[in-house]
């Protein structure tokens, strides 16, 4: 005979459930009602776990997908055993959902208290289906009790909460008291942010440097998440909730470290004080066009000696702007992520073009340039061709829908019917304008001349030094990647190279080239491994 088998689950919502062995007990039934239907339980079929059942949580549930995929490769699995519904979940849509789900891949879920196998009649269906109601209705009733719990503690001035920085648990519940050390520290540091005396920025280094966070009793915090927790009221007393419902006492009845009157001077001060800068830009900054592509030759060879080829990012130069004092002058540099070396702009953008100065757009590298200009010519062309036949085809065919309506506007007798054919004529008239556009539009640009193309492009070329600091970031990034794949490398002198150029130029070396750019080991042509040393060699084509 073929031995059928089950699988189940046991779950608990909480740690005060885990130590009253409530998994346990779940087991102790789930085994019972196996042996009842006759079933085994293989040892990799049973789930035990701490997670929530509450409603909207269950369709996307880790271990129920896991069930799922378990029963879908072991088809003697016929039954999946849970204890109790609330085990289960607490939705009756999402119990629905999911008892459907496995009843589809021949599993019925059936619970411990169940007649027999539970059955497929109505009767059967209705009662679980109370089970779960029953459920559901219990947590929305405990939630409406947190609830109202909650905000009865804020209205008595307790915080049924986490405590705060600088507090910990008193000897009453929701009423916090003031942490050893850490609690005089915020006190000192609030009360001089509110006087005026020390500014955020100094305020988070002097918390991120004290005792308390050296010694590892606390990590150190980040100025966005600072300014949070100095401009949170309840350190001038105040008790508030905003979850699911608003409620507010100024009179908690935990110890308060400053004033309300000092409590709105930090929030002026926080709410008035601008990001000391807006963070990194989508689409690059263009103020700084050499912005992520030159890289601090000291500090990358390091990331290299230890193998992390793929952080580079620690090493690179970016744009960063500066006040000198009060001064309303802003003086611009480039400065390394990891050493923070300052260059100024002018400085390197100086010897970048002069490296780019020494490059030489070679007559191979232009022949190769026109055949691979020739290409994307004839692609594009192809392609616009391909799109206009398109369009072409889509007009035709509204063109002839239109001819038909305008036939049958011209016979219909019925007002209703001659209004609805009018709108549809005006309609399919709006798509014949729009694809009469297009079509021109597809033509415009694709009648641009061959010639001024292939010019545009080698003058651009030719002319590599006095064109690349005026593109886009983005148009900076694709030179980047199709002729210094490697990007740039700036020496302790602040003289930039590279590793790797594009075969349509040839470097000429002068005496004044950083140590780097003569050893072929640092220049070399794309796609093409170290060899030995030639003098102005030649990039093979990519």
């Amino acid at each position: 005979m073929v031995q059928y088998q089950a699988i189940t689950t046991c779950r608990v919502s909480s740690d005060e459930q885990l130590k009253n062995h409530s998994l346990e007990t779940q087991a102790r039934k789930v085994i019972a009602k196996a042996k009842e239907l006759g079933v085994t339980i293989p040892k990799d079929g049973q789930w035990s776990l701490s997670v929530s059942s509450k409603r909207g949580n269950n369709y996307n549930r880790k271990d129920l997908r896991e069930m799922l995929d378990y029963c879908k490769k072991h088809k003697l699995v016929k039954y999946l055993i849970v204890s109790e519904p609330d085990r289960f979940m607490r939705s009756i849509t999402e119990a629905g959902y999911w008892i459907t789900v496995f009843r589809e891949n021949g599993v019925k879920v059936v619970f411990s208290d169940d007649e027999g196998d539970g059955g497929n009649d109505t009767k059967a269906t209705i009662m679980k289906m109370l089970k779960f109601a029953t459920a559901e209705g219990s947590n929305e009733e405990r939630q409406r009790k947190a609830i109202s719990g909650g905000e009865t503690a804020i209205l008595q001035g307790r915080y049924p909460y986490a405590p705060k920085l600088g507090y910990h648990k008193g000897k009453n519940v929701g009423i916090h008291e003031l942490a050893p050390e850490i609690g005089e520290l915020m006190r000192n540091l609030l009360t001089r942010i509110a006087n005026g005396t020390l500014g955020l920025s100094e305020s988070l280094k002097e918390f991120n440097e004290s005792h308390f966070v050296k010694s590892g009793k606390h990590c150190p915090y980040r100025l966005d998440h600072w300014r949070k927790i100095v401009s949170d009221p309840y350190y001038a007393g105040v008790v508030e909730i905003h979850k699911q419902v608003n409620a507010r006492n100024e009179h908690g009845l935990h110890e308060k470290l400053i004033t309300m009157e000092q409590h709105y001077k930090i929030l002026d001060i926080v709410c008035n004080k601008a990001k000391a800068h807006a963070g990194p830009r989508k689409n690059g900054n263009p103020d700084f066009p050499l912005n992520a592509i030159t890289l601090c030759e000291r500090c990358s060879s390091e990331e290299m000696k230890f193998g992390r080829t793929g952080r580079k990012n620690r090493g690179k130069f970016v744009g960063y702007k500066n006040k000198n004092g009060h001064s309303e002058k802003i003086y611009e540099h480039y400065k390394c992520r990891k050493c923070g070396r300052l260059v100024t702009k002018e400085k390197m953008h100086r010897n970048f073009l002069e490296f780019l100065e020494k490059l030489t757009f070679t007559k191979g590298g232009c022949n190769a340039l026109q055949a691979q200009l020739h290409k994307i010519w004839k692609t594009q062309k192809d392609d616009v061709e391909k799109s206009i036949s398109s369009l072409e085809r889509s007009l035709t065919e509204t063109e002839k829908f239109k001819e038909k309506l305008l036939d049958k506007f011209v016979r219909s007798t019925n007002d209703v019917v001659t209004r609805e054919l009018g709108s549809q004529l005006e309609q399919k008239s709006n798509e014949i304008a729009d694809l009469q556009q297009k079509i021109s539009a597809k033509r415009a640009d694709y009648e641009w001349d061959y010639y001024d193309f292939v010019d545009f492009a080698i003058d651009f070329a030719n002319n590599l030094a006095k064109k690349f600091l005026e593109l886009s970031p983005a148009d900076v990034k694709r030179c980047k990647l199709l002729l210094f794949p490697d990007g740039f490398l700036v020496d302790d002198d602040f003289k930039v190279y590279t590793t790797k150029i594009s075969p349509l130029y040839r470097l000429q070396e002068t005496k004044n080239d950083p140590k780097g750019s003569k050893n072929v080991n640092l220049v070399r042509p794309i796609g093409v491994e170290p060899t030995t040393p030639s003098s102005g060699s030649w990039c093979s084509i990519h």
